[in-house]
């Protein structure tokens, strides 16, 4: 999987309009997970909005730049490429603008689906989002839902967000 040379900090002014932590967190039900994995996990946005709620999490990136910073507040950290991570089990698996991303969709959903105990959620760009990756690299909700259907998931709700969506999937 190739790095992107994403510049967290210049983004975290528009993350902060874009999602509402508690509001999120809520959706979520963040607060009754024990254990949530966080696959492409950058700079540790969202790791950081789970482990301040109770969980135990771990953050995996192939980009080990926000390990020191992310250990530092008790979230583990593991280098690897999503497409090959296939390590423990979660209350959650997550992942945040990363899925339209991936070359290898349909072995990281059935990898999610292993380490899944209860959920997976993904956050994902908007088709008609002004800024982001290139649309024709974007995922839509109903190809993110074929994806996770076929790997063993029902979708349990949705949320349009300011940019993204938000969709929550509950093992079947």
């Amino acid at each position: 999987m190739e790095i992107h040379d994403f510049d967290f900090e210049a983004m975290a002014g528009m993350r902060s309009i874009s999602f509402d932590e508690d509001s999120l967190m809520e959706f979520l039900g963040a607060g009754e997970l024990s254990s949530v994995l966080d696959l492409g996990a950058g700079d540790g946005f969202f790791a950081k909005m789970f482990a301040n709620r109770g969980a135990q999490v771990t953050a995996v990136d192939i980009n080990d730049k926000y390990f020191a910073e992310m250990n530092g507040l008790g979230i583990a950290t593991e280098k690897e490429d999503i497409c090959k991570f296939r390590k423990g089990m979660y209350d959650m698996v997550f992942m945040a603008n990363v899925l339209h991303d991936l070359e290898c969709k349909e072995i990281a959903a059935s990898n999610i689906s292993i380490m899944s105990k209860r959920y997976f959620a993904a956050i994902e760009f908007k088709n008609d989002t002004p800024f982001g990756p290139p649309k024709y690299i974007r995922i839509s909700p109903d190809e993110v839902s074929e994806l996770f259907k076929t790997a063993g998931f029902k979708l349990a709700r949705q949320k349009e967000l300011k940019y993204h969506y938000v969709m929550l999937f509950r093992k079947a």
